[in-house]
């Protein structure tokens, strides 16, 4: 079973969590403020729209590592699939 440490690590969390998400929350917020959408449908929308944009970065660094194994270890770049190797 794998520990949520090692789960961070492969969905790589920490490269890119910190910085993509509160910028658009604050890009969010900034825009439910300036057209005063203060509904619940509107905060449903944003949280929909928020594991939306989460998964789609997820699968954007599992794509970019997966198709970048040789380049990365050639660069002595950590990379998720190194173990793993090629499915193909």
């Amino acid at each position: 079973m794998y520990t949520l440490e090692q789960i961070k690590q492969t969905l790589r969390w920490n490269d890119w969590a910190q910085t993509k998400i509160s910028l658009f929350c604050m890009t969010m917020f900034y825009l439910i403020l300036k057209q005063s959408l203060y509904s619940v449908g509107t905060i449903k929308l944003f949280i929909m729209f928020l594991v939306f944009s989460v998964l789609i970065s997820i699968y954007g660094y599992l794509i970019n590592d997966l198709c970048d194994i040789d380049i990365d270890r050639r660069q002595g770049k950590k990379n998720v699939f190194e173990k793993i190797g090629r499915f193909w």
